[in-house]
């Protein structure tokens, strides 16, 4: 299926592919999301932009430079199309995940929650494998 509207297009990309992602790196552990994994995926969000943008302008080159991707990749606030950086994006989505999950935690482990709001360590910290 091809969507030739490019408006529709980026705008599936931004709010569909783009979400997709962000959940599986909610919900999956870290370790199972491989780097391979999350290259592959920025690649078909890269192709999906570069199909969007060479549709409108006839005599650019036909692949985005690394420059230009990287721009594609920051906050609109910030000049770009708010495509987001997944290698940047893993960790924030694994503490939100965990921060999310606090209240049915602390239903069935009523002690976490005391865990939870205790400093690591010095010792504890050295032990933290990323």
């Amino acid at each position: 299926m091809t969507v030739e509207d490019l408006q529709t297009r980026y705008l599936l990309l931004k709010n569909c592919f783009r979400a997709k992602i962000h959940y599986w790196l909610r919900t999956i552990k870290l370790e199972l999301v491989q780097e391979q994994f999350i290259k592959a995926f920025d690649n078909m969000k890269r192709e999906i932009l570069q199909s969007i943008t060479r549709s409108q302008v006839p005599h650019r080159p036909p692949n985005l430079t690394d420059i230009l991707w990287e721009q594609a990749k920051l906050p609109i606030q910030q000049g770009g199309l708010g495509l987001d950086d997944l290698t940047r994006v893993k960790y924030a989505a694994t503490v939100a995940a965990t921060i999310a999950s606090i209240p049915t935690l602390a239903h069935y482990f009523p002690d976490i929650r005391a865990r939870l709001e205790t400093p690591i360590t010095q010792e504890e910290t050295s032990s933290i494998v990323i």
